[in-house]
C-alpha cells in the first residue's frame, strides 16, 4: 500500500501545487481549504469537528521566496514573518517591527551573502 494517502504526504503535495501558498486548514477527514472558515463550515458535517493549521515549514517556505515563487507583489504577512526570523537568525538580533518588506528582503540577502563569503 503507497504512503500518498498519509496526511504529511497529501501537504507534500499541496505544497508543491501551490508554492505561493504556506498554510492550509485540514479537517479531520483530511481535505485541506485555504481559508478556516471554509474547512470550519465543512467540519460541522462530520463527526470529528476538529480542524487543524498545517504550515509549511520555515526553510520551505524561505526557499519559494529566494526560487520567485513566493507573492512579492504584495506585502504578505507570512512572507514577512518567515524573513523577520530569518533576519535575526542571520544577525543576531531582531528586526525594527516597522521595518518594511523590501527593505527586509534586501538586508537578508545581504547578511546571507555576507555568511557565504565567511565559509
Amino acid at each position: 500500500m503507497s504512503n500518498q494517502n498519509t496526511r504529511a504526504e497529501k501537504l507534500k503535495v499541496l505544497f508543491a501545487t501551490h508554492p505561493k501558498t504556506d498554510l492550509f486548514y485540514m479537517t479531520s477527514d483530511d481535505v485541506a481549504f485555504f481559508e478556516q472558515h471554509r474547512a470550519d463550515a465543512y467540519a460541522q458535517r462530520l463527526k470529528d469537528k476538529k480542524v487543524t493549521p498545517c504550515q509549511r515549514s520555515v526553510p520551505q517556505a524561505i526557499e519559494n521566496l529566494e526560487e520567485g515563487k513566493a507573492d512579492t507583489t504584495a506585502e504578505s504577512e507570512e512572507d514577512k514573518d518567515i524573513l523577520m526570523e530569518k533576519y535575526e537568525e542571520l544577525i543576531g538580533s531582531k528586526a525594527p517591527a516597522n521595518i518594511k518588506l523590501d527593505t527586509l528582503k534586501k538586508r537578508v540577502a545581504e547578511a546571507e551573502a555576507e555568511a557565504e563569503k565567511e565559509n
